[in-house]
């Protein structure tokens, strides 16, 4: 297995006013739901505990994730895997990428309509990193994560296989813990193909990683939340709002700098409007809460135990830093 030890950076642009009309995928950022995910792997039969109108396992037990539970471990922002905000409305899912004995997780769907042989699509979804250092927890960054079509569906008992091949696949690693980042491409259909599925179809031995954390202990594994997956026949309809949660603009997205630290921290607001700015750890506990105003702040986290936490105003996510 290949490792590589180089930091990749992804953009992501949602600069947009287009409605969202053209998708193929029922369901793209998950809000439309049957019930509040009320424990793990609530996708491991489409039959029963079913969550998520639409979708399903399409192999093994992957997750949905909606801030509606009071459920711990499947909440947004904070859950087992980590803690993220929904790119989109208030629910995503998530799954492993990497696992012992190639038992990768998938989800998937059937398309709203087949695609039309040798017509060429866009496809495009979000991925953010989960992460920690618990012996369940994730310990690395894979590549490979991908979307396949297929005509038939697939389910736990039955699940796609792992052959090395993916429609539309990322190459790079994707190390992201903090932001969504849009995996996306064109390709040509070769089959007037009826459902989709997402996860890692290759094997371990043929996917890239990077470890994060130690992995002593823990088994080697990777995973991901999804969330706004689109394929249309043109980029535009992928953009604009998904189940008429609007994408908004990130021309002044926060974000927060250094970025690991030791001392202080900077962080750029979207607003200038005074507000209380809380920091929290991984398991969603307020250490800090202030008052503010001004959109560029810096504080002070030197007293602050190594490990990584998370910044958020009363109105929106600044982000997550890792205190050295």
């Amino acid at each position: 297995m290949k490792k590589f030890f180089l930091l990749l950076f992804l953009g992501l642009n949602l600069n947009s006013t287009k409605l969202y009309s053209q998708n193929l995928v029922p369901n793209p950022s998950f809000e439309e739901y049957y019930q509040c995910p009320f424990q793990l792997s609530t996708f491991v039969d489409d039959e029963v505990a079913k969550c998520v109108t639409h979708w399903w396992s399409f192999g093994n037990t992957p997750d949905y994730f909606n801030s509606c539970t009071n459920y711990l471990y499947v909440g947004v922002p904070s859950n087992l895997f980590g803690y993220q905000e929904a790119k989109t409305g208030n629910a995503y899912c998530g799954l492993h990428t990497y696992y012992a004995n190639d038992k990768h997780e998938f989800i998937g769907c059937k398309l709203t309509n087949p695609l039309t042989k040798d017509s060429v699509y866009y496809v495009e979804f979000s991925v953010s990193s989960g992460w920690g250092t618990g012996t369940s927890d994730p310990v690395m960054f894979t590549n490979n994560i991908g979307a396949r079509f297929s005509m038939d569906s697939f389910s736990n008992s039955h699940p796609v296989a792992i052959s090395n091949f993916a429609h539309v696949n990322s190459s790079a690693v994707v190390m992201d813990t903090v932001n969504w980042v849009a995996i996306s491409g064109y390709f040509t259909a070769d089959s007037n193909y009826r459902y989709i599925s997402f996860g890692n179809f290759y094997t371990n031995d043929n996917t890239d990683t990077v470890y994060f954390a130690s992995h002593q202990g823990s088994t080697d594994n990777s995973y991901y939340y999804f969330d706004d997956v689109c394929v249309a026949k043109h980029l535009g309809d992928c953009l604009g709002s998904y189940n008429g949660v609007t994408r908004s603009p990130n021309n002044t997205k926060p974000n927060i700098s250094p970025n690991p630290t030791s001392t202080t921290i900077h962080l750029h607001l979207s607003s200038t409007q005074p507000t209380t700015l809380s920091i929290f750890n991984v398991l969603g506990e307020k250490l800090r809460e202030e008052k503010i105003s001004g959109n560029e702040i810096s504080i002070d986290v030197s007293e602050l135990p190594a490990g990584m936490y998370v910044v958020r105003t009363e109105k929106e996510l600044i982000g997550k830093f890792v205190k050295e």
